[in-house]
């Protein structure tokens, strides 16, 4: 297994809100993160369609599958990606989360 490697967070929405501090990442987190990742970019809204391609519903409803997805990486991961390891409070689980329910949630009910 390889040290934790420090890496710098700082998110901020329109109003100034956010997680600021630094997220130390063992290798399980790593691979959570990238699951999510791949989760991400391969969403049908991750991709630019023309104007005359793609179905809102369908964008939505990828998005939607998104949460799914998340919690049940958190469940395979479990608790230690869960933990912050130093006083930020910074974690995997924070960050996806936070990216839920942020991000994604109001862009959700908005429709």
């Amino acid at each position: 297994m390889t040290q934790p490697r420090t890496v710098s967070v700082d998110l901020a929405d329109t109003n100034g809100n956010g997680i600021r501090g630094t997220w130390q990442v063992n290798d399980k987190e790593q691979q959570a993160a990238w699951e999510i990742y791949v989760e991400l970019v391969t969403r049908v809204p991750a991709v630019e369609l023309r104007p005359d391609e793609g179905l809102l519903r369908e964008a939505l409803t990828s998005l939607y599958t998104i949460f799914h997805s998340t919690r049940k990486i958190l469940r395979n991961y479990g608790p230690e990606v869960a933990r912050s390891k130093d006083n930020d409070g910074v974690s995997f689980a924070y960050l996806s989360v936070n990216l839920l329910n942020t991000v994604l949630r109001p862009v959700l009910e908005a429709v």
